[in-house]
């Protein structure tokens, strides 16, 4: 009976040993290296050898131990999944706190052809403090805020022309470019040195016209306070084939998912638009998909009008037709 005894508990003993080895060569292997945010000590990048970390199955259980979350309050959430044209599979994920997206945040985890993380790539915030969820001033206080803070003389909604065209653009009637408030999640940042704390705001989407600005205008819904302003317009250089002066370069700004004739960069701003064979009532924005633009008059419009303006400029001193940087606009 002992000699059985011995036996049974060798044999418990090894299967235990053996279990715990399997589960050890199971495991996913520990990056190879982990940087971190100096604030608040969150990972910002993961790398992990040529062989690869963790299995993309285990993602949602390799993500909770790596950016810990303060209970059920905050979530992250996938948003995309793309694979390059080089194999690698690209997931998107963004952090939201009580269903309320915190801007700026993420976590992208880079997969190779084996379906093992290779790279990621974060901005968590470790929210272990409460946050506001419900607002103080209405999104109708907040946007007059943002509004005043812009001092545009014109702005897209006000034009039937660009409400047209944004109708046309999302097939949806109900589009217009008036701001419409979002609560979202925001660091403040307008501090000379950041804090990693979060407030909750109004985000909106001003869009100006005259002089030309697009911004999105994080406000405050506590303080009304504005804090953080992140442009959306991008100035490119671009070219394209003019009906009498042949290939042109001139400047555009990439809005919106599009190259458009607009150059803020010289006085007022320099701003090409089509009428589309109207007398006015229409007003378009001249676009296109890459910088390369399609043969147009208006591309002669657009390069002779910078022309204009740096001779003005160059030759005789003169910002614009005012001396003050007045917009060329042509239509």
């Amino acid at each position: 009976m002992k000699i059985l005894r011995s036996k049974i508990a060798l044999t418990t003993i090894f299967s235990l040993f053996l279990s715990a080895t399997q589960a050890q060569q199971m495991a996913a292997p520990a990056p190879a290296a982990i940087e971190r945010n100096s604030i608040d000590n969150t990972p910002t990048l993961i790398t992990y050898s040529a062989d690869g970390g963790f299995n993309r199955s285990e993602t949602p259980r390799t993500l909770l131990r790596l950016f810990p979350s303060n209970g059920d309050n905050t979530q992250l959430v996938l948003t995309s999944s793309t694979t390059t044209k080089h194999k690698t599979l690209v997931e998107q994920y963004e952090e939201y706190y009580q269903n309320i997206k915190i801007e700026m945040s993420g976590v992208k985890v880079l997969f190779n052809t084996a379906d093992r993380s290779s790279f990621i790539n974060a901005n968590y915030y470790n929210v272990n403090y409460p946050l506001a969820t419900d607002p103080v001033i209405s999104a109708s206080d907040a946007r007059d805020i943002a509004i005043a803070s812009v001092g545009a003389e014109t702005y897209a909604w006000q034009l039937p022309g660009m409400e047209e065209q944004i109708k046309k653009e999302q097939n949806n009637v109900a589009a217009s470019y008036f701001p419409k408030g979002e609560l979202v999640y925001v660091e403040d940042n307008t501090l000379a040195q950041q804090d990693r704390k979060l407030h909750l705001a109004y985000k909106f989407n001003v869009y100006a016209i005259q002089p030309l600005s697009r911004e999105h205008i994080y406000v405050d819904a506590t303080t009304g306070k504005i804090l953080f302003r992140n442009s959306l317009i991008h100035h490119t250089s671009s070219s394209g084939p003019s009906a009498y002066s042949g290939t042109v370069n001139f400047n555009s700004s990439f809005l919106s998912g599009a190259y458009r004739l607009r150059d803020s960069l010289r006085g007022g701003g320099i701003n090409t638009f089509t009428c589309a064979n109207t007398t006015g009532s229409t007003i378009l924005e001249v676009s296109s998909a890459t910088p390369t633009f399609a043969s147009d008059p208006a591309l002669d419009a657009h390069w002779g009008a910078a022309v204009v303006y740096d001779y003005w400029l160059h030759e005789q001193g003169r910002n614009s037709y005012n001396n003050s940087g007045a917009p060329l606009n042509s239509y």
